[in-house]
């Protein structure tokens, strides 16, 4: 509508209204009380523990990840020495096609030495996806010990939880390509052969049987103490192979981080 007097807006409106607007101009602050366009946004302290309750399930869901992997590589395991002995050890006795010495060689270490997972460089991503998790889970421990008045320490274990999840992806990618290589070349092997070596892995002092045993004692729950008896568990398990009763699923990684973390 076009204002055809020589007054102001302002003065076209009521009473109530230029009071209103008086009102919201008097409250406004002076430029040097405003904030740069630059200024980062500091959230209060319920955000960041939200932020921190949501990194716990996350977490836990590469150890969930890194359980089923266990499995397929238990059930690789076990795969493999179900094969006659002289087939997965000497490329002499294998069939018309040979078998490359490094693969024998590469999966005789992995099954057969019995050392220790930090000592096998196959697990090295699987251990760098679990010490992160750990470390995120320990963190949000902690977050639930830190007054909300501290906003600073909650902002930097928030940080530290994104940052440290945010970086898994490439063990990720190594562990993956790890395990589908092992588990199509004891594929590949077992193709080779007829036989069924299941049965010699029931003699506890039998060759077989004692490679097998050696390698059931490299899994976690038993490097890690967690089982209450070494020989009794690693039987059970013999056993539930000879009997073909399956890989339990167990959530191993899992277990092992709940056990360890302080005020879980």
């Amino acid at each position: 509508m076009a204002i055809s007097s020589k007054q102001t807006y302002g003065q076209l409106l009521s009473r109530s209204q230029k009071k209103r607007i008086d009102t919201w101009i008097n409250n406004l602050p002076y430029d040097w009380q405003l904030d740069s366009a630059n200024t980062a946004f500091l959230a209060p302290a319920a955000v960041y523990e939200d932020w921190l309750d949501w990194a716990k399930p996350r977490a836990l869901s590469w150890l969930a990840r890194l359980d089923k992997y266990e499995r397929r590589f238990r059930l690789a395991g076990v795969a493999y020495h179900k094969i006659p002995y002289a087939l997965r050890r000497s490329i002499a006795t294998c069939s018309s096609k040979a078998v490359e010495q490094t693969v024998c060689s590469r999966l005789s270490q992995m099954f057969e030495i019995g050392r220790p997972r930090s000592e096998e460089p196959f697990f090295h991503p699987w251990d760098e996806i679990f010490d992160a998790a750990y470390a995120v889970l320990q963190k949000w421990v902690l977050s639930r010990g830190t007054a909300p008045e501290n906003v600073d320490r909650l902002r930097v274990l928030e940080a530290e939880c994104e940052l440290t999840l945010s970086q898994l992806a490439k063990p990720l990618r190594n562990l993956e390509a790890g395990l589908v290589w092992v588990e199509e070349q004891v594929a590949k092997l077992a193709e080779r052969s007829d036989l069924d070596g299941t049965e010699a892995l029931a003699a506890k002092h039998s060759r077989e049987g004692n490679m097998f045993r050696m390698w059931v004692q490299t899994f976690l729950e038993i490097e890690h103490g967690v089982v209450k008896s070494k020989s009794a568990y690693t039987e059970a398990f013999v056993d539930g192979v000879v009997e073909d009763e399956g890989i339990g699923k167990d959530p191993y990684w899992t277990m092992l981080a709940v056990t360890d973390v302080e005020g879980w």
